[in-house]
């Protein structure tokens, strides 16, 4: 269940033209023509981040959300998004269009970048 900032950004991203959204894995995945390009989990919104736009999730001191799997955990490409970008409309927008553009375009969005972890003693995983 979302609440507070991700339920309005939640509920702002469903206007836009050809956003989607669905119930998975106890989240909310967003999706664009059938291809994710955001998620709520844990009351918290995360887009998609790539080599185009991972340095401005970076710059504001976000983090990638984190998986459990069967006692392994690994970074996914999906960063936090700060609440203020949550408030203006225009702003979220924007951040979801290069979201979306990361999530279309394998090419650029296979190499992943993360920022190191030292606190979690986490491993990222990067796909050749």
């Amino acid at each position: 269940m979302t609440v507070g900032f991700s339920r309005i950004a939640l509920n702002y991203l469903k206007t836009l033209d050809g956003v989607r959204t669905r119930e998975m894995f106890g989240g909310t995945g967003i999706f664009h023509e059938a291809t994710m390009f955001g998620l709520v989990k844990e009351s918290q919104l995360y887009l998609r981040a790539g080599c185009s736009n991972v340095a401005d999730y970076l710059k504001q001191g976000q983090t990638p959300y984190i998986h459990k799997c069967f006692g392994s955990f690994f970074a996914l490409p999906y960063y936090s998004v700060p609440h203020f970008v949550q408030l203006e409309h225009q702003t979220l927008k924007e951040w979801a269009e290069k979201a979306k553009a990361v999530s279309k375009n394998p090419d650029k969005a296979r190499h992943r970048y993360f920022a190191k972890w030292t606190e979690f003693n986490v491993r990222p995983v990067y796909e050749e």
